[in-house]
């Protein structure tokens, strides 16, 4: 009863959650600009928030859901406040380093997000754009806060794609596996991916 009422109930209403409601957002105008204030942004917080502990202190409640979850959570990567955006990969990568579950990211890899109508792939290629574009302005207003902030997604993004391409079947995922291919010529982030690489052999060689 309590796995139906789950999964009926709460988590549809935690899945509509994670998107942005433009109901609650304000533009603001200050005199000298233009502040963008998101009053939605507590309740995507307690949204990812809570489909993270279901996945670290009960994951096998919700294992038959993994598609909805997936579809529902990867906007996330392109949320508009960064504090999403970290959440999420950081729940991916926990998700990663779970030898039981580890195995759910297939539906990741091979996922649409509903609401953009974006498989995995196209998310996480318009991800990595918009990272390098920050990396970038970082570099021309020499803001070094933005740019180890930027730098330490981008590693958590690389470690759990990374990981993802160890499981098996994840070749049918032919789009997601060709674009991370692609990702990993990237010069832009060559530092970022070879500091995950080398993590991610020494791991593989205990």
């Amino acid at each position: 009863k309590n796995s139906v009422l789950l999964k009926d109930v709460v988590l549809p209403v935690l899945y509509k959650e994670t998107e942005p409601n433009e109901k609650y957002l304000r533009i603001i105008d200050t005199g000298r600009g233009k502040i963008r204030e998101d009053g939605h942004l507590p309740l995507r917080r307690a949204a990812f928030d809570a489909l993270t502990s279901l996945m670290r202190e009960c994951p096998h409640r919700i294992e038959e859901d993994m598609k909805n979850f997936y579809g529902a959570t990867m906007q996330g990567c392109l949320d508009p406040e960064a504090d999403i955006v970290v959440k999420t990969w950081e729940m991916y990568l926990m998700i990663s380093q779970m030898p039981e579950q580890r195995k759910t990211l297939l539906n990741l890899g091979s996922g649409r997000s509903p609401t953009k109508n974006k498989g995995f792939a196209a998310v996480l290629k318009d991800f990595i754009m918009s990272k390098i574009r920050a990396l970038r302005e970082g570099e021309e207003k020499k803001d070094q806060r933005k740019l180890d902030d930027t730098r330490e997604i981008i590693k958590k993004s690389l470690m759990t794609v990374f990981t993802m391409l160890r499981i098996p079947g994840i070749e049918h995922c032919s789009d997601f596996v060709n674009l991370v291919g692609r990702i990993k010529l990237t010069k832009k982030i060559a530092k970022e991916i070879k500091e995950v690489e080398k993590v991610l052999h020494s791991a593989a060689s205990f």
